[in-house]
């Protein structure tokens, strides 16, 4: 069992794992169809950036979890950086030694803040808590609206 940078051959293993996720934790709510072509494009844009990655945990050849960061300034200071997780999803449970890992890779890049996104409703109550126990703390909500 392993967590690596992944690379172009990742690419469907990726894609199959986020469409597991996609399917079984409500998006449905969005009420838009899963896109394979919108993941795999999000996939390779992120493996082929400067600023972004993809971390994956893989053990015999399968990979079994995954998480999408991205490198941004923040807003208000350009001199201080974000790790913002763009996905990130387990089923073989290294959803946190992957996260502790984008920890790792921001500590040696000079990185101030990880920052995670929680789906209200999709186990988001159990996902803060722990988050909390790690040391993160809530800094806003985001809400939508589908414009019709």
């Amino acid at each position: 069992m392993t967590i690596r940078i992944a690379s172009g051959k990742d690419l469907l293993g990726i894609e199959s794992l986020l469409s597991k996720f996609y399917n079984s934790e409500g998006f449905e709510n969005l009420n838009v169809p899963y896109d394979r072509d919108s993941i795999l494009g999000l996939s390779l844009n992120m493996i082929l950036s400067n600023d972004a990655m993809i971390l994956i945990h893989e053990s015999d050849g399968n990979i079994g979890g995954v998480i999408g960061i991205q490198k941004t300034p923040l807003p208000f200071n350009k001199n201080y950086f974000s790790l913002f997780e763009t996905f990130w999803y387990s089923n073989d449970g290294s959803g946190i030694k992957l996260l502790r890992e984008v920890e790792g890779i921001a500590k040696l890049s000079g990185i101030k803040f990880v920052a995670v996104v929680s789906i209200f409703g999709m186990k988001s109550d159990k996902i803060n808590r722990v988050l909390g126990h790690m040391g993160y703390k809530r800094l806003e909500n985001h809400l939508i609206k589908e414009i019709q």
